[in-house]
């Protein structure tokens, strides 16, 4: 996969140097889909606990901040329901911009990024018909269902970045994930409001394992510590869950 990976990485690099963006990621795509997966067998994947990640969009997406936190969720059997990074924040854009200009009485700007939000869904679209219809990779509801998702527990005109956080959360809870994780910068103002909000989220839905981990680029060793009690108790409460023999 790792390999894979490296090469679909330098066909999008080449495509985008070259303008040939959609080609380039079809290609990616079809290299990535070659690679023998346990994904269609369901007594491997049955096995493994599954982890939605959110958090900051740098720390969450980027190996170096995360401390390698994907590869050290797998190597402990875990499958993990990784967050679509950065497209999350345009897609929110496209409707929330254009209604708070509305709601300031700037019709002529609400209108224009109105018309820019259909253009750029359209792109959006573009991309993601180049990948398998899996949610773990192509679910992004976008802003109604987040702000649906979210309405119990944020106000309207709360920041965008925390509605998509929990928004997230709530997708991979309905994908089945048997925990999430929160993970963030030091003194992130997103990650630290994630944290006050999610006690009544887990409240709400079977008292889901969750751990927050705020990274200072230090490597501690607590962290890989706080990550193997988070897997134990994933997987304690999955064994609790699941029914008992006949």
């Amino acid at each position: 996969a790792d390999a894979a990976l490296e090469r679909a990485l330098a066909v999008v690099r080449d495509g985008t140097r070259k303008c040939e963006v959609i080609d380039a990621i079809r290609e990616a795509s079809r290299i990535m889909a070659s690679v023998t997966s346990t994904r269609d067998d369901p007594g491997a994947r049955g096995r493994k606990v599954r982890v939605g990640i959110i958090g900051d969009i740098y720390t969450r997406m980027n190996p170096f901040a995360n401390q390698g936190l994907y590869p050290a969720l797998e190597s402990r059997g875990c499958e993990v329901l990784a967050p679509p990074f950065i497209v999350d924040g345009q897609i929110w854009d496209m409707v929330d911009f254009p209604k708070r200009f509305w709601e300031h009485h700037e019709h002529g700007r609400a209108v224009r990024r109105g018309l820019l939000s259909v253009y750029q869904r359209e792109e959006l679209w573009r991309v993601r018909r180049q990948f398998p219809s899996w949610p773990e990779i192509t679910l992004d509801p976008g802003f109604l269902h987040w702000r649906a998702a979210t309405a119990p527990y944020l106000r309207s005109d709360v920041d965008g970045l925390l509605a998509q956080n929990l928004g997230k959360a709530m997708d991979f809870i309905g994908m089945g994930a048997d925990g999430i994780v929160n993970t963030m910068c030091h003194n992130c103002m997103a990650g630290l409001a994630t944290d006050a909000v999610f006690p009544a989220v887990r409240r709400d839905h079977g008292g889901i394992p969750y751990l927050s981990l705020a990274y200072d680029s230090l490597g501690d060793v607590h962290v890989a510590t706080r990550i193997e009690a988070f897997v134990d108790l994933m997987r304690t409460r999955r064994a609790r869950r699941s029914p008992g023999p006949a």
